[in-house]
C-alpha cells in the first residue's frame, strides 16, 4: 500500500515537471515569432486619403465648414444655384444675424443648400419736428432766434449735411407724438413739418433652392414653427428677380 502511494506521488511530480517545461517552450516560441511591420503609405496614397478626408491613421477628418453668409451683396443680385425643377425661396428679413442663423439651422434639416444673404435696408427709427429749410446759415440763425423768442427752447440748427439750414424742434419715437407737438406749436404760429428719420442698416435673409411641391414647403414650415416655438420664423417668400447689374462673385 505504501509502495503504491510513492509510485503515484512520483508520477504526479514527473507530469508536473513535463507540463511546466512544455508551457515554457511554447512561450519562447511565441516570443520568437516576428510581428508584422506597419504598412507604409505611398505618397500618392497619402494625397488620396487627404482628399477623401482620411488622416494617415485611417481616421476620418472633419470637413471644414463653408461660410454660409453672402455678405455685402446688393439687393436682388444673390441667387442660390438653381436645380432643374426647383425654385428660389427665402425667409426674413432678420435684423440680427444670430436670429437668422437660428432659422438657417432649422431649414438645413429640410434642404441641403440654405445660405445667409445680407441686404442694405432703410428703416424708420423716429420722427423729426423740423422748421423749414433756410436759404443760408445766416437766415437759419435768424429763424432760430425767432423760435426762441416765441418760447420754443428745444431748437437745433443743422449747419451742415443733408439737413443744412433746417431747425430741429425734437425727435419723437412715434408719428402720433410728433403730430401732437406740431399741432401745439401751430397755435403759436410756428410752421413745423414732421419728417421720418431714416437709418441704414443691413438685414439678413435665409435663402435656399426648394425642390418639390410648394405644399410640402408649407408643411415643413408648419412643423418647424410647431417644434421651435421660441424661434421666430417669418413667412417664406419668393426670391426677387436677378437684376442685370453686378452679379455675386
Amino acid at each position: 500500500m505504501r509502495l503504491l502511494f510513492y509510485l503515484l506521488l512520483i508520477a504526479n511530480v514527473v507530469f508536473y515537471l513535463w507540463s511546466h517545461t512544455q508551457r515554457a517552450q511554447q512561450r519562447t516560441n511565441d516570443e520568437g515569432i516576428p510581428k508584422a511591420p506597419e504598412r507604409l503609405l505611398l505618397l500618392s496614397e497619402t494625397a488620396s486619403n487627404r482628399d477623401a478626408g482620411i488622416d494617415p491613421g485611417g481616421r476620418a477628418v472633419p470637413k471644414r465648414e463653408v461660410p454660409d453668409v453672402v455678405a455685402g451683396a446688393p439687393r436682388a443680385t444673390v441667387r442660390v444655384p438653381a436645380t432643374p425643377g426647383s425654385s428660389c425661396r427665402r425667409i426674413g428679413p432678420f435684423a440680427e444675424m444670430e436670429e437668422a442663423r437660428r432659422v438657417l439651422a432649422l431649414v438645413r434639416e429640410w434642404t441641403d443648400n440654405p445660405v445667409l444673404v445680407t441686404e442694405p435696408s432703410e428703416t424708420v427709427d423716429g420722427y423729426w419736428l423740423l422748421y423749414p429749410r433756410a436759404g443760408s446759415i445766416e437766415e437759419g440763425r435768424l429763424n432760430r432766434k425767432k423760435l426762441i423768442e416765441k418760447g420754443v427752447k428745444d431748437v437745433w440748427l443743422f449747419e451742415k449735411g443733408d439737413m443744412q439750414g433746417m431747425i430741429s424742434l425734437g425727435l419723437y419715437k412715434t408719428r402720433e407724438e410728433a403730430e401732437a407737438e406740431r399741432q401745439r406749436l401751430a397755435k403759436i404760429e410756428v410752421p413745423i413739418q414732421v419728417q421720418p428719420r431714416i437709418s441704414h442698416a443691413p438685414v439678413f435673409w435665409v435663402q435656399f433652392d426648394w425642390i418639390g411641391p410648394v405644399v410640402d414647403l408649407d408643411e415643413a414650415m408648419i412643423q418647424i414653427r410647431g417644434e421651435n416655438p421660441a424661434v421666430s420664423v417669418p413667412p417664406v417668400q419668393s426670391c426677387p428677380p436677378i437684376s442685370s447689374g453686378r452679379m455675386p462673385h
